[in-house]
């Protein structure tokens, strides 16, 4: 399905070839692993219902992370071992070819060693299709050049078509193709809404009972003699600190994703008296992993915490 940016309604295909490779970052994880998974889903059903159809698909642009392919739900893994199997075959990469990725990962590629692994758009090539985004609504320039050379560029919506058109992209090779959504994983009606409990009321310092009266001084003592009874005023118990406000940022590190306006903003907001914490879940790309050293310095100020570990829903 196909759109010209400047339209709203979709088109048929210009072309007309017997294969179709996919070529993405299918089993790295991230934003583009889970939109080219769901398209390979699409590709496997098409190509159930159309045998004179060959898709398949390989990896490309990031390198595989073995983590996130251990935790992929087993109904995955079938339909993406025929995808792989028919992407390895020559014959693949003769009809369109998808580039699903930011387009420096394009010949020729910013990132070492891609150009001589995985060449994408391969030269065997008849058309060439890249699909891609940007956050903001303007496109850096050297994409423009990129996006340039291909034969079709897919963006993800009509924001992104007109952002493109007016950086610079010939409007003529812009299509939107939204994004997939998998119906059986994302299904709201297939499952009861949860019921979460009630929060506690806040809460407040226990009472303290008031202490007997002092025993009577000994016989024979002098009530001017006695120790002075004990001080019946409870001490001050302040109510429990409420927790942190938390602010949650999900990206990969990589200077697109704003990282660097994330913290000016962040540090410029707050101090070090105030009950904020800044949660980043962040994995390397193509940069330094050391996240504590990047955020060292400014987070002097304030709390920000780096996490790594935490898996995205198809790795539960």
């Amino acid at each position: 399905m196909h759109a010209h940016a400047h339209a709203h309604a979709y088109m048929p295909p210009n072309h007309h070839h017997d294969a179709l490779l996919w070529m993405a970052p299918l089993l790295s994880g991230g934003g583009y692993s889970s939109e080219s998974l769901g398209f390979a889903l699409g590709l496997h059903n098409l190509t159930r219902l159309d045998g004179g159809l060959m898709a398949g698909v390989r990896q490309f642009g990031e390198p595989q992370d073995e983590s996130f392919v251990e935790g992929l739900p087993k109904a995955l893994i079938p339909p993406l071992r025929h995808l792989f199997g028919a992407g390895a075959s020559q014959d693949a990469a003769s009809g369109v070819v998808v580039c699903h990725s930011t387009p420096d990962a394009w010949v020729p590629s910013k990132f070492e060693g891609w150009d001589e692994l995985e060449p994408c758009p391969p030269p065997t090539a008849a058309v060439s299709v890249g699909r891609t985004m940007f956050e903001t609504d303007s496109v850096p320039r050297e994409w423009v050049e990129r996006c340039s050379r291909m034969d079709e560029v897919w963006v993800p919506t009509h924001f992104h078509a007109e952002a493109f058109a007016a950086a610079g992209v010939p409007r003529e090779r812009l299509f939107v193709i939204g994004e997939p959504v998998d119906t059986a994983f994302f299904r709201p009606g297939r499952l009861k809404p949860m019921r979460l409990p009630p929060l506690p009321p806040p809460s407040t310092p226990p009472s303290t009972p008031t202490p007997p009266p002092p025993p009577p001084p000994p016989s024979g003592v002098s009530p001017e003699l006695s120790p002075p009874p004990a001080d019946p005023t409870p001490p001050l118990v302040g109510p429990t600190p409420p927790p942190p406000f938390r602010f949650l940022s999900v990206f990969k590190w990589e200077a697109r994703k704003g990282w660097d306006a994330l913290l000016a903003a962040y540090f410029s907001e707050f101090g070090a008296d105030e009950p904020v914490e800044l949660v980043i879940k962040t994995r390397p790309f193509y940069s330094s992993g050391d996240f504590e050293t990047l955020v060292e310095a400014p987070a002097a100020e304030c709390t920000v915490i780096v996490k790594t570990s935490i898996r995205s829903h198809f790795a539960t």
